[in-house]
This record gives structure tokens, C-alpha cells and sequence, in this order.
């Protein structure tokens, strides 16, 4: 288990690289909440779920599991795709 800062570094390293990939822009803001990552790119944004993730054993002969210290790591999915505010503002004014 490495210190906390380098944890989130770790994981805002792998944020970064998956919303500059989807969003094929450099990214302008990022901000961090409980197990979401939202970044944006000018007017167009993108929402991540984070989590770690704990390799485990088991043990055979008790049949427990037992976590493998320094085997985690941070999981980053993409929960929302690229989506402009101004696209969805003028898709709600041709309803109108």
C-alpha cells in the first residue's frame, strides 16, 4: 500500500488519460467526488466511477479469503460519455 497522495495521484493519472482520450481535448477542469471524477473540456464534459481494487487469495484450507497486501489498484469507468450543454439545450428548444 503505497502513502494516500500517491494513491490519488495514481488514480487522477488514470482519469486524466481516459477522459482526454473520450473527450479528444485537453482537459480544462476536473473535480473529484464521492466515487465519481467529472472532467471538462470547454463546454463538453465526462463522468468516471472509480474504485479499488483488491486482489485476494484463497486460503484452501479454511476456505477463507485473504486480501494480498500490495496487490490493489485503481479501476476508471466511463459512466458518461462526452455530452455538450449546448447540444442538449438546443435539442430541448426544438421541443418547444
Amino acid at each position: 500500500m503505497k502513502a494516500p497522495k500517491y494513491e490519488r495521484r495514481e488514480l487522477l493519472s488514470k482519469a486524466i488519460a481516459l477522459a482526454t482520450e473520450e473527450l479528444d481535448a485537453p482537459i480544462d477542469r476536473l473535480e473529484v467526488r464521492a466515487r465519481e471524477i467529472q472532467c471538462w473540456s470547454g463546454g463538453t464534459s465526462v463522468a468516471m466511477a472509480y474504485d479499488y481494487s483488491q486482489g485476494v487469495t484463497i486460503d484452501r484450507s479454511t476456505g477463507r479469503i485473504q486480501t494480498l497486501p500490495g496487490s490493489g489498484c485503481w479501476e476508471v469507468t466511463l459512466i458518461r460519455k462526452a455530452a455538450t450543454r449546448g447540444f442538449v439545450a438546443r435539442l430541448l428548444a426544438r421541443f418547444r
